[in-house]
């Protein structure tokens, strides 16, 4: 897989450490706070939009799995407290992920400081070229 098939790997975040345990992700990312998206989410006071912390889970599964993939159904999202890039730049990601037929069943959470922020769940597709 290129490196241009990742929407925010490498620009929006980096990762810092990966863990696999059977088919759930341990990671470590950490948040570019100086990422050009937060001039205008929000100027006064930056937070993570929803869609990039959608945009994060598929971009290390498609990373993992060296696969691309496509955001079929986001299911649930739930958004417990703000994500702000300068005083939570270090995030705890996880992710599990069930193949079912051609798609990919996932369940994402975001912590910092072992508080959760939110928690994504839905399934991607193949994304076939």
């Amino acid at each position: 897989m290129q490196r241009t098939d990742y929407l925010l790997l490498g620009t929006f975040f980096t990762l810092d450490s990966q863990v696999q345990e059977l088919d759930q992700l341990h990671l470590q990312v950490r948040l570019n706070s100086r990422h050009a998206l937060y001039e205008g989410h929000f100027p006064s006071r930056p937070v993570v939009p929803g869609v990039c912390v959608l945009g994060m889970v598929k971009d290390v599964l498609q990373h993992h799995l060296s696969q691309r993939l496509l955001l079929r159904t986001c299911t649930s999202g739930k958004f417990l407290r703000p994500i702000d890039p300068f005083t939570m730049a270090t995030l705890d990601l996880t992710v599990q992920y069930t193949p079912r037929n051609l798609l990919l069943d996932f369940v994402a959470s975001i912590q910092h400081e072992r508080h959760v922020l939110c928690r994504v769940m839905g399934c991607f597709q193949p994304y076939a070229t």
